[in-house]
């Protein structure tokens, strides 16, 4: 099974300056440094949720099918016991059982 590697959401520097760095307000809009920050930062923590939310979407689907799979060879590892099993039996042999 490929190995899936989520991105992390840690707010590195990087990313802020990417973040923050490509807002600019539209030009009608004169508010003051203050309001304009707090602007960039509900911006930047929506942004952020949104990616969480994704995330989160993309790991309940892979934990569903991680469960699948995981029941799915458990079904199969019993039955091969059980064959195993009706073998031994079959040929009266139950000490290599």
């Amino acid at each position: 099974m490929p190995q899936i590697d989520f991105p992390s959401l840690a707010l590195t520097p990087p990313i802020l300056n990417h973040l923050l760095g490509s807002y600019s307000p539209p030009p009608h809009q004169t508010h003051s440094p203050d309001f304009q920050f707090q602007h960039k930062i509900n911006t930047v923590l929506s942004e952020i949720e949104r990616l969480k939310e994704r995330h989160r979407g993309r790991h309940a689907e892979l934990d569903r099918e991680v469960t699948k799979m995981t029941r799915a060879d458990k079904k199969q590892y019993v039955k091969q016991l059980a064959d195993q099993a009706e073998e031994v039996a079959a040929k009266n042999d139950l000490k290599t059982l």
